[in-house]
């Protein structure tokens, strides 16, 4: 298995890259409350967690969807931090999706 970096390290380029990024935060709020469009945000040490738990057993052969992904942050430390084979987010809001397709020019 390739060497992992720490998940402190992780945040900190996560973080790093948002604010690269992300050039107006504001954006990613306007949204209709209430609606089915509008769901929870999982933090990034939830995460961490969930890849560092040994009942998730996570092997090279998985492979993570994020349904919802927003600016893909959680498929950033999926990616980053567990063995999985491929880590994908999908989201169908237009202004994170922008945001997201950003950072594919990286």
């Amino acid at each position: 298995m390739p060497e992992r970096i720490s998940p402190e390290l992780c945040i900190h380029i996560i973080h790093q890259a948002y604010h690269e990024v992300v050039t107006d935060p504001t954006n990613l709020n306007k949204y209709k409350s209430f609606t089915d469009g509008v769901y929870g945000e999982v933090s990034l040490q939830f995460v961490i967690t969930m890849i560092q738990d040994e009942r998730m057993r996570l092997v090279e052969t998985d492979r993570f969807i994020d349904l919802g992904s927003g600016v893909g942050q959680v498929v950033l430390a999926m990616a980053a931090l567990s063995p999985c084979a491929l880590s994908v987010g999908v989201e169908k809001s237009p202004i994170p999706s922008a945001y997201a397709r950003v950072s594919d020019l990286w």
